[in-house]
Order: structure tokens, then C-alpha cells, then sequence
């Protein structure tokens, strides 16, 4: 009876490795069993993505708790993606960190035996860039590039990346997609932001051409006016809805109460807009935007 359990489980771990997170997740909603199911594979996933980095995958799970950091860029969309049919792998990992913990992730990569390959002050691409410094960390091949915030609220620059397929993160105990609908179909909205702040250089054109390479299309916003959450005008947020939440240790659960984002990060919801020229005009402009809501009390 044990080894037929464990065939069963072994075929939807593989079944699971073919679907993207909107796929798991209605799975996961299917009975507390295909629940269970999709906790595990989701650990394991988390597992697997740290460990190219640390010899204690369990490492990067610490830090993440430890630290109040999240994992961002290619690592964060990769995991939202299937696993089996994703022909690429990240190869950096990038952690977003409030500048009161970098200490003490300071003296957890040091024990892992990475060392300071460079640091650099950035400089603001947008105007509310709350990023102070980005510390590369190196080991043999492996890099991990650390975003040092002045803020505690360290998801805020990810929402003014330089387009909707990397705006997705994993924090401790969540996984997160502010664009499910276009992200899960590789489709992507450019970010005008930095072309509104005249800082559009060759690095963004770079990064642009690294997800086309990686199958994703981008797309005019008025083409995707009907697909949910997905026009660069309207105003979008951490507890609407419209983005996808998934905790690894409460699937099938997909959505965040203000409370809830309270208490994960310190504040009741972050909104943001993506701004741009008007759809179907050639004069209007929305600039960018991105706010903070914060206890007052």
C-alpha cells in the first residue's frame, strides 16, 4: 500500500512539474490530498532554486525569515512557470533586503563563504526608488546580487521594473504574481517609467532582449485592455485581487487581506501604476506612479 502512495505521488509531483502556478493552485483546491501534494512540490521547488547557492538549501528559506527579504527577478518568474517546460534557468539570485537586516545577511553569506565581488550606490531610475546599494556576492561561478532598501517595505522597487514579466516575488511563507494573466501566457507590458524619467539606457534594452530570448512577447497595452488586471492606466495593488498569491504552506489560498499584509510586511498595501502614453491617443501621458500605505496611528 505504501509503495502504491508513493507511485501516485511520484505521477502528480511529474504532472505538477508540467503546470504553471494558476495550474497548480486549481489543483491544489481540488481535495486537502492534491493540497497536501502541492505544498510539497512547492517546497520542493524552493528547494531546488537555492541549491545552486547553498549547500543547505534550507539556507535561503532562513534568510528569507530572518531577514524580511524576498527573492525577485528571473528566480521569482521562473518558479511561476513550469518546470519541465521552462528551457531556461535562472543564473543569479537576486534578494531584496531592508538595510537594518543586511547585517546579519551579511554574516550568513560569509559563513556560506561568499565574498563582496562589488558594491555600488545606484543611481534612482525612478523618483521613489528606495534602493540605497546593490552588493554583488560571489562563490566559484554563483553570484548573488543583494538590494540593499532604505525602506522596510522591500517589494516597492519591483514594481517599477522595466516591464510586468519580472514584477513577481517570494517572500518567506508567499509567492506572488502582480500580472498572472499576461505573465502565466509569456505575454509583457513595457514599463514607460524610465523613458519618463529620460533614463532609458542600453542595460534596459539588454534585459528586454534577455526575455524576449526567453519567449516572452510584449505587448501594446490596448490589446490586452480585456485581460484582467493587465491595462498600464489602472491603478494596481498588493489586495485587489487581481494579482496572484500563493502560500507555499496554505495552497490553495491565493488571495492577501490588508491584514494579512500588515502583518507580513508592515503596511496595509502597496498600489502602483505603470503610466504611459493613453491608449488609443497620440497625446496624452500618465506619468508613473507608486505609493505606500502605511499605519498612521
Amino acid at each position: 500500500m505504501a509503495s502504491l502512495v508513493s507511485n501516485v505521488l511520484e505521477l502528480v509531483q511529474a504532472i505538477l512539474a508540467y503546470s504553471d502556478m494558476h495550474d497548480i493552485v486549481t489543483f491544489a483546491a481540488a481535495s486537502r490530498w492534491h493540497a497536501n501534494a502541492v505544498r510539497g512540490y512547492l517546497h520542493y521547488r524552493m528547494r531546488k532554486i537555492a541549491m545552486p547557492f547553498f549547500k543547505d538549501p534550507d539556507i535561503l528559506l532562513h534568510i528569507l525569515h530572518m531577514c524580511d527579504a524576498v527573492v525577485s527577478g528571473s528566480t521569482a518568474l521562473h518558479v511561476l512557470l513550469p518546470e519541465n517546460t521552462t528551457e531556461w534557468t535562472p543564473t543569479d539570485l537576486d534578494i531584496y533586503v531592508p538595510e537594518r537586516c543586511y547585517p546579519h545577511l551579511r554574516i550568513l553569506l560569509k559563513h556560506q563563504c561568499y565574498e563582496i565581488l562589488r558594491k555600488h550606490k545606484t543611481t534612482a531610475i525612478y523618483s521613489q526608488s528606495a534602493i540605497a546599494s546593490v552588493v554583488t556576492w560571489v562563490k566559484g561561478n554563483h553570484h548573488i546580487d543583494v538590494v540593499v532598501l532604505n525602506t522596510d517595505v522591500v517589494v516597492s522597487p519591483i514594481f517599477q521594473f522595466h516591464s510586468t514579466a519580472v514584477m513577481n516575488f517570494i517572500s518567506a511563507d508567499h509567492i506572488f504574481c502582480a500580472y498572472p494573466a499576461l505573465t502565466l501566457r509569456g505575454l509583457s507590458i513595457l514599463n514607460p517609467g524610465s523613458v519618463y524619467y529620460r533614463n532609458f539606457k542600453v542595460k534596459h534594452l539588454k534585459m528586454l532582449a534577455k526575455y524576449s530570448l526567453r519567449s516572452f512577447h510584449y505587448v501594446a497595452c490596448k490589446r490586452v485592455h480585456d485581460t484582467n488586471n493587465s491595462c498600464k492606466l489602472r491603478v494596481c495593488s498588493l489586495s485587489n485581487g487581481k494579482g496572484m498569491w500563493v502560500e507555499r504552506q496554505g495552497a490553495p489560498r491565493v488571495t492577501q487581506t490588508p491584514q494579512d499584509l500588515f502583518w507580513q510586511l508592515g503596511v496595509y498595501d502597496v498600489q502602483w501604476l505603470l503610466g504611459g502614453q493613453v491608449c488609443e491617443s497620440d497625446r496624452g501621458y500618465v506619468s508613473p506612479w507608486m505609493g505606500v500605505v502605511e499605519d498612521a496611528s
